[in-house]
């Protein structure tokens, strides 16, 4: 996928995280508690973090073949997990890693 000029593109030493591996819990977390919500936290991210999405796109603008930074992924998780209560959290965690394998054992 080809950078668009307003998003940024990861220092090539830095950690990363396979966007396969996290987009099947962005998926559910948006089908659960709704894709404006979901927006909302990546639009509050910082610039840096902020940067390696594209809010307005069902996807984020992300395809699961990339490598996002780890420090960006990290962000938007501990954004999501700072708006929910304990008990949604505990949700989260099981719901959305039971997402997480389903995709990832089903796919190629």
């Amino acid at each position: 996928m080809a950078s668009s000029p307003d998003r940024l593109e990861p220092a090539a030493a830095e950690p990363r995280i396979k966007v396969s591996g996290i987009q099947p819990f962005l998926a559910w977390y948006a089908s659960q508690w709704g894709q404006p919500r979901l927006q909302a936290t990546v639009e509050g991210l910082s610039p840096e973090a902020r940067a390696c999405f594209d809010a307005r796109d069902a996807h984020l603008g992300v395809l699961v073949s990339q490598w996002l930074p780890a420090r960006a992924i990290h962000a938007l998780l501990d954004r999501l997990l700072a708006e929910h209560t304990a008990e949604e959290r505990e949700r989260m965690a099981r719901d959305g890693a039971h997402a997480i394998i389903e995709q990832t054992l089903t796919g190629v």
